[in-house]
């Protein structure tokens, strides 16, 4: 399968997501109580019928020089690597594991970086290695390297109800263009946040092919100078969300204290309108609203609650 491949994202200031779906609290779906109540905490993630988990070996190749990543990929003759997802490419052997703290891996000149050049020389005035002192250090063999990875999923067939894919990228450094089934789907950045993009329309029946193309810096690498390894990849689980007709997209809990009153207000989000029981259980509290959502969005306010409130001196 072809693919255009898109190569500004990565050094586009402007540009830090595209086509993402915005962002909304984590959880697990389940259809029903009674099986989420059955997954333990550990497994939860991985249990649910309504989530598939997509880690394991994926194909991949390693570009070592950006320069050598075609502008059209042509997955059906590229000769592929193994990997496995989630973890770090620096640990399966391609680049090495690389460890700073007060400086980047490449010239500070924000919000520059390296393309398809050698990294060049890095400035800086300390380091464990040789002290205080100002210096200039030469990196070496260091460039912007591309990984590119590729994995395969399943959907019903064309006579089964309608349903929506979303995928859930838990974690990748530095930076992905995600691509499906030969077409761009879209762009994220910001390596420890969770990015979701729909897959609905890019599917075709029964087999599919999922590409993510990762590079090693981008734009938004200067707002991760931490002290720490600094590793590429897919370093975090993968899921693929399944959702049918009023299924939950977001969901949202918040409380507040006015005077001596006490209030809850809880929020549904959903892919379509439909009645939606809230329940509220707690000390002494067990109560139970429904209502009909508008717009896709559901809201109740619990009022006069009489909750017990969390003191160091108290032991329950």
């Amino acid at each position: 399968m072809k693919y255009r491949i898109n190569k500004t994202n990565y050094c586009d200031f402007n540009v830090f997501e595209d086509n993402k779906l915005a962002p909304r609290s984590y959880f697990i779906p389940y259809p029903d109580r009674k099986s989420a109540d059955e997954a333990s905490g550990k497994d939860k993630r991985y249990r649910s019928p309504k989530v598939i988990c997509h880690n394991g070996d994926w194909d991949f190749r390693f570009f070592p020089r950006p320069s050598q990543l075609p502008d059209q990929l042509d997955t059906d003759v590229m000769d592929f690597d193994k990997i496995d997802v989630p973890s770090c490419w620096q640990f399966r052997g391609y680049d090495k594991p690389f460890y700073v703290n007060v400086r980047y891996q490449f010239p500070y000149d924000p919000p520059k970086v390296p393309e398809l050049d050698k990294a060049g020389r890095v400035f800086s005035l300390q380091g464990a290695d040789y002290g205080l002192g100002p210096r200039w250090r030469d990196p070496g063999e260091e460039y912007n390297f591309v990984g590119v990875y590729r994995t395969f999923f399943r959907t019903d067939g064309p006579d089964a109800p309608p349903k929506r894919y979303i995928v859930s990228f838990l974690g990748i450094v530095s930076c992905a263009d995600v691509y499906l089934n030969g077409q761009y789907v879209g762009y994220t950045e910001g390596s420890h946040n969770t990015a979701e993009f729909d897959l609905t329309p890019y599917l075709y029946d029964w087999s599919n092919e999922l590409v993510v193309v990762v590079h090693r810096w981008c734009n938004g690498t200067y707002l991760e100078d931490q002290d720490m390894f600094r590793n590429n990849g897919i370093f975090r689980d993968v899921l693929l969300r399944i959702s049918e007709g009023n299924d939950f997209r977001d969901v949202d809990f918040s409380t507040r204290k006015a005077g001596m009153d006490y209030f809850a207000t809880a929020r549904a989000d959903l892919f379509e309108d439909a009645e939606v029981t809230f329940t509220l259980e707690g000390r002494g509290i067990h109560l139970k609203k429904t209502v009909k959502s508008e717009g896709r969005r559901a809201e109740v306010m619990f009022r006069n609650l009489d909750p017990v409130e969390w003191s160091d001196e108290r032991s329950e």
